[in-house]
């Protein structure tokens, strides 16, 4: 919608450009937030099952982050822990 037109696009707050580019992954960084909240203490792993870009890391830092997916994402810069089905774990 606003990408097109690059100048106002840049100086949105992230935050704003992140609601506006993916509602869906700003409502799970939320909720995620609100989880970890909970686990300040403890020591936790963390499986990312369906991965693909491995957005959700960067909110993991300081846990065990492990990456699943079926198959490789070719936009992810990070490589899978697991390849496979979660079915058949």
């Amino acid at each position: 919608m606003f990408k097109n037109s690059f100048g106002f696009w840049r100086i949105l707050p992230f935050s704003i450009r992140e609601k506006l580019e993916s509602p869906n992954r700003y409502e799970a960084r939320k909720e995620i937030k609100d989880i970890l909240k909970n686990f300040k203490n403890r020591r936790i792993s963390i499986l990312d099952a369906g991965a693909g870009d491995c957005f959700a890391e960067k909110f993991f830092n300081g846990y065990e982050y492990v990456a699943m997916d079926i198959e490789k994402n070719k936009e992810s810069q990070r490589d899978l822990d697991v390849i496979g089905s979660i079915e058949k774990i």
